[in-house]
Parts: structure tokens; C-alpha cells; sequence
């Protein structure tokens, strides 16, 4: 059974996806149909990278990998550099996601991976995650798994 926005996500989904180049498969960001207006994040995010660029000046290996994570990430298409008249545009129109390197030196596979936070209060103290659907949980319930 799903919820009403369970269902609205899935139909989203089947009506959005799209495989794209080099057999990726694309989808469109699920947009809840809400009157909640993005404000302003740039400078806050900017502020916030900024911080973890001075961390990351007394922690030169995360660095190196931080700085390659993003390059090859790059390279793949996940991202793309922002043209300046980007930054003219109205805030609400754009949401920049402050992104954090998290280390794990016992990883055997990968020891540095990023993580996007799209949960960070917007100048309207909305944040992207507020905006969006939310699908069906696929990973079992922790406490079920436990039990």
C-alpha cells in the first residue's frame, strides 16, 4: 500500500526516466506540488565550503582525495562549472547543495566519498529536501533486520 505521496513519486518516476548517454539512466527531480518558495543559498553555501576548505588545509591526504573525488566526478558529467550568469539568476530559481568529504581510512573499496546535503535551510529557511517527494523506503527497516 502506498501513501498519497508514495504514489505521486512513483508515477513521477514512470512518467519522467529517460536513459540517457552512455546508457545512464536519468530522472527528474520529483517536485512536491507546494507553494514553499527556495530562497537564497549561495552564500550561504559558499560560506560553508569555505570552512571545510580551511579544515581540509590541515589534512593534506583527505584534501588529495577530496580534490580528485570531485575531479573524476566532473569528468563522469555529474557536475558541471556554474557560468557566471548563472549567479545573476533569481535565488529561487537555483539551489546550491553544500556537498562534505567524509573519510573512512578502514573502508577497503572506498575510503572517501561525499555527501550531499540537500537538507541545509535556504535564506526562507526552506531547504530542497522540503520541496521534494518522498518515494518508498526500498531498504528494510533497521529494527526489523535486527529482529
Amino acid at each position: 500500500m502506498l501513501t498519497n505521496e508514495e504514489g505521486l513519486c512513483e508515477h513521477h518516476f514512470s512518467v519522467s526516466h529517460e536513459r540517457g548517454a552512455n546508457d545512464r539512466y536519468m530522472v527528474w527531480l520529483p517536485f512536491r506540488d507546494n507553494n514553499l518558495e527556495l530562497g537564497e543559498s549561495h552564500v550561504n553555501v559558499v560560506a560553508r565550503l569555505h570552512k571545510i576548505e580551511c579544515q581540509l588545509k590541515h589534512q593534506p591526504d583527505k584534501h588529495q582525495k577530496y580534490v580528485d573525488f570531485m575531479n573524476e566526478y566532473m569528468a563522469l558529467g555529474h557536475m558541471e562549472l556554474i557560468p557566471p550568469e548563472q549567479l545573476q539568476k533569481p535565488p529561487h530559481e537555483t539551489c546550491y547543495i553544500l556537498h562534505i568529504p567524509v573519510l573512512k581510512e578502514s573502508s577497503a573499496t572506498t575510503k572517501l566519498r561525499v555527501v550531499f546535503d540537500a537538507l541545509t535551510k535556504t535564506a526562507s529557511g526552506i531547504s530542497l529536501n522540503d520541496k521534494m517527494l518522498v518515494g518508498v523506503k526500498l531498504q528494510e527497516d533497521f529494527w526489523s533486520l535486527l529482529t
